[in-house]
């Protein structure tokens, strides 16, 4: 995350663009992958539910909902994966839409574990993501790293900080 942050509830992070490069380059690093993220709501008829929203790019093999009920894990630009709780909550099923920041969102997954009684944690299409945040759609919030198995990991965490903070 960016220097200074060290949290997501009411922060913002917007790493440099070659980032998740940097930090796949780090020995120890067997997997980097970037997400993108907002705070806001989801707007479901006049209500307005607190949300995370987590972008995460098709086929990136983790950053994305960790438990799938149902649907799809991959939302497409127009999509969006909502815990299925909040969607039992409020009425909704897959192919129902939603609004998010004012663009309409088709229910394309249902999530497990994602909704809460404070924040509701959704996943969205990066690209789009990045394009409704008016920055590049490369551009990354957080970087989650899966080590090698046999990675030092306090030494890991150490070199990861760097590529991290070091604009380019």
């Amino acid at each position: 995350m960016q220097a200074g942050v060290e949290n997501i509830h009411m922060a913002s992070s917007i790493l440099p663009a070659d980032a998740v490069e940097r930090v796949r380059q780090v020995p120890g690093v067997d997997t980097a992958v970037g997400v993108l993220y907002a705070g806001g709501g989801v707007e479901v008829g006049n209500r307005l539910v607190p949300s995370y929203f987590f972008g995460v790019d098709p086929g990136a093999p983790f950053g994305g909902p960790w438990s799938l009920a149902e649907g799809t894990s991959e939302p497409a630009a127009n999509e969006i994966v909502v815990d299925q709780a909040f969607a039992r909550r409020y009425g909704l099923g897959l192919g129902d839409t939603v609004s998010v920041m004012g663009y309409r969102l088709v229910i394309a997954g249902l999530s497990n574990g994602t909704f809460g009684l404070a924040v509701n944690i959704t996943f969205v299409n990066k690209a789009a993501l990045a394009q409704v945040m008016g920055v590049p759609a490369q551009s990354t919030s957080y970087i989650l790293v899966k080590p090698t198995p046999d990675a030092d990991i306090p030494r890991l965490a150490d070199s990861l900080r760097q590529p991290c903070q070091t604009p380019t």
